[in-house]
């Protein structure tokens, strides 16, 4: 599929599929910007006036902003992160970017910098970059490293010396952030602006709706169901819950109330029993969902390719034997 403006990613992952399926330029760094305004706050209020529309109109904003008043010939970046670690493309990655003066490498040579603005104020005593934005952060970079693109942050690319701007904020300290994406590391999910039950006396009742829940409890409660811990109550995890409800003979509505949480919490680790039968390429449904989103791939139910490679880089991170299929010995270390 061709590089297409405006089009979201619910995860980094099958982002740098598309990103992978699309880059024909050599990328030589990875510039890493913040917005700084908008900031978190506003765009909370994105999300409270558009509701799923607003990843699509703060992008569309930025870009004319950057067409109209700046006076670039597109979008400057070629992704935005937005504070839920959602992916709107932007420029297209063969083009070099419009990130920092005299930086840009934008000669004809088919080698430049790839962009990427994070939505928020990452200054001290503003935003905090972490939970599932930072993550897709991190991915991405991590990413361009393996094709040789060192991290370079909106700061260091001085004139005259001289930064021109704290950007991705003085928040950001750029050697632990280096070595987070260099690490391997899995970032806990939390959110700048998220809710948890922490110094509550009751924990909250969860569900799917919009906006999305999001927060440690939502960290929890996946882990419980063996499924990634993103922090995010997304349409995986109310599948894996009414999953869960359906095999307790609960109610099954996907709503992890006092019943629900009750159960999950007389539920160890080890309790989602091998279905019996090895799960391999051409499987179909409700468990291939489950090993899906606890690989972090897309949760289709159906077991292709990518979802084979996923099972493969699972099998050899855990020293098993590398086949691609989930039998007994890889279920368990999943689940």
């Amino acid at each position: 599929m061709a590089w297409t403006y405006g089009k979201l990613f619910n995860s980094a992952s099958d982002f740098l599929s598309y990103l992978n399926d699309n880059l024909r330029a050599t990328i030589t760094e990875t510039h890493v910007h913040h917005t700084a305004a908008p900031n978190h706050a506003n765009w909370n209020s994105d999300v409270k006036k558009h509701g799923a529309g607003a990843y699509l109109a703060r992008q569309n904003s930025m870009r004319s902003h950057h067409m109209n008043v700046r006076g670039f010939s597109d979008i400057a970046q070629h992704i935005t992160i937005y504070p839920d670690g959602n992916i709107m493309t932007g420029r297209n990655p063969n083009i070099p970017p419009a990130s920092a003066t005299g930086y840009n490498d934008s000669d004809p040579d088919n080698k430049h910098p790839f962009m990427f603005e994070m939505v928020g104020n990452f200054d001290k005593g503003h935003d905090v970059l972490q939970g599932s934005q930072l993550q897709s952060a991190v991915e991405v970079c991590r990413y361009l490293l393996g094709k040789g693109a060192r991290i370079r942050f909106h700061r260091q690319c001085t004139i005259n010396g001289k930064a021109p701007k704290t950007c991705p904020g003085t928040g950001v300290d750029y050697d632990w952030f280096v070595g987070l994406c260099r690490s391997g590391t899995t970032i806990p999910a939390t959110s700048p602006s998220t809710p948890t039950t922490s110094g509550s006396s009751a924990p909250r009742t969860l569900r799917y709706k919009s906006p999305m829940m999001r927060g440690e409890d939502v960290v929890r409660l996946q882990k419980l169901l063996g499924i990634k811990a993103d922090g995010l109550f997304g349409p995986d995890t109310d599948k894996a819950v009414r999953y869960f409800q359906r095999s307790k003979g609960l109610a099954v509505d996907g709503i992890v109330g006092a019943r629900t949480r009750a159960a999950l919490n007389g539920v160890k680790k080890t309790s989602l029993k091998y279905p019996g039968t090895i799960l391999k390429e051409g499987s179909r449904g409700g468990y291939v969902k489950m090993i899906q989103s606890k690989l972090g791939v897309r949760a289709d139910g159906i077991f292709g390719p990518k979802t084979e490679a996923a099972v493969k880089s699972f099998q050899r991170r855990k020293g098993l034997s590398v086949d691609g299929k989930v039998g007994p010995k890889t279920w368990a270390a999943m689940f």
